[in-house]
């Protein structure tokens, strides 16, 4: 396939308007500017002109524009931005798999910068940001399926620092059988480290109005992250874990409203964390 350059700032298009009769498959290649200092930040989205009933999306970086590996995914059925940073020399979508497209399109692009926005000044890795939103059929299954937020990084740990939840105004959600909700890590079975228990979650899952939730959090030298919300929960970060919301005890039964996620976190190597 013909690699075309994608300049910071620019939108670039990967995937143009395609019907989702089936999965698209592997987008236009692009080739993007490597900065001479600092990690780009790459911001993509997907488009969709309806809802579907599910998607996988990829997107894949390569250095040699050959070998093709995943470093972010999306199974948003109506689309979303998502923001990560790494350096890279190609960029391209993979639309893997699709159910109840026909007649649906999809657009896939990004866009990105060839400096960081938040240059390591302090022997900290650089503070990271993404904004994922969760729809409300995700949020409707969120103990049947969790919701990856930000992708594993394999050998790394993937250390939140603030998570930004906002309910969408809508209908209440049932959470009757919901004992907790929670972001956390993969693999994880506690509450994690954004661990809200029941009384302290149902105010968020009711709504007249827009519902905000502020999560934040620190960790030890082993690694241990613990959340202001409740300093009772603490969780263990995982190794190659990715960050996901989810519920325990049982999925909503009723309500509507999607919740956007804005979440700033840092990837720290495991000698990082062994001082």
């Amino acid at each position: 396939m013909a690699k075309y350059a994608a300049s910071p700032g620019i939108e670039a298009i990967s995937i143009d308007n395609v019907d989702l009769a089936g999965a698209v498959g592997v987008g236009q290649e692009f080739a993007i500017i490597i900065p001479n200092h600092g990690t780009p930040n790459i911001t993509w989205q997907s488009v969709l002109s309806a809802a579907v009933a599910s998607i996988t999306i990829l997107l894949e970086a390569s250095l040699d524009g050959t070998n093709w590996f995943t470093i972010d995914s999306s199974s948003s059925v109506t689309g979303e931005i998502r923001t990560i940073a790494g350096t890279y020399k190609f960029l391209r979508a993979n639309n893997t798999a699709v159910a109840g497209g026909a007649g649906i399109t999809l657009d896939v692009s990004f866009v990105y910068s060839n400096t960081t926005a938040n240059p390591v000044s302090d022997g900290f890795p650089t503070l990271q940001r993404a904004k994922i939103v969760v729809t409300t059929a995700e949020v409707l299954n969120l103990f049947s399926a969790r919701k990856v937020l930000i992708l594993g990084v394999p050998n790394k740990f993937i250390i939140p620092e603030q998570s930004l939840l906002v309910k969408q105004p809508g209908t209440a959600y049932n959470i009757a059988s919901v004992t907790s909700f929670s972001c956390g890590w993969s693999g994880v079975t506690n509450p994690g480290w954004g661990g809200l228990g029941l009384n302290d979650s149902q105010p968020f899952f009711e709504d007249a109005a827009t519902r905000v939730l502020l999560l934040k959090g620190m960790f030890s030298r082993s690694g241990v992250v613990q959340t202001t919300i409740n300093p009772r929960i603490v969780a263990t970060a995982l190794i190659g874990a990715s960050i996901d919301l989810f519920t325990l005890g049982g999925n909503p039964t009723a309500g509507i409203g999607n919740i956007n996620c804005y979440i700033t976190y840092r990837i720290w190597e495991e000698a990082d964390l062994n001082w």
